[in-house]
């Protein structure tokens, strides 16, 4: 062999070793960062585990909170129902026992009111003589007004 073989090969000798040291060099990283990458997670997982557990707890009091609500919405709407149907029981009681005599009481003061407008009209002309049948003709009129306002 020749020295510029001898050279050659001494010179890919010592690059192949540095190679392989910088390989070992890499490893040792990775293996550095793997751990490092670990402990971080279970920090993580150490740090997110009770937030999850209060995120879980915070869900399922929205969903207690919620089934409370649609609860009480649904109460209302029966105490609602139920103060409707009152109020028109009512209504309907008023009508029977207010309005419905008050009808007829109407009905009477309107008949009451006829009365008085005729009595209250001039009485027809008697005979200019003044006679006994115009005088016995107007005390009829007078008995028969009488009698229909009773």
């Amino acid at each position: 062999m020749t020295t510029w073989s001898t050279v050659f090969l001494a010179v890919i000798a010592a690059a192949t070793g540095a190679m392989a040291l910088i390989q070992v060099g890499i490893i040792l990283y990775g293996v550095r960062l793997a751990r490092r990458i670990g402990r971080l997670v279970d920090r993580l997982e150490h740090d997110v585990d009770p937030l999850l557990a209060q995120v879980h707890q915070i869900a399922d009091d929205a969903s207690w909170a919620t089934k409370i609500a649609a609860t009480q919405v649904e109460r209302a709407d029966e105490v609602v129902t139920r103060l409707v149907d009152r109020a028109e029981e009512t209504l309907d009681v008023v009508h029977e026992v207010v309005v419905a005599p008050a009808k007829h009481g109407l009905a009477l003061l309107e008949a009451l009111s006829a009365v008085l407008v005729h009595l209250q009209r001039p009485a027809p002309a008697t005979r200019a003589t003044g006679g006994r049948e115009g005088r016995e003709s107007a005390a009829a009129t007078e008995q028969d007004t009488v009698q229909a306002t009773r």
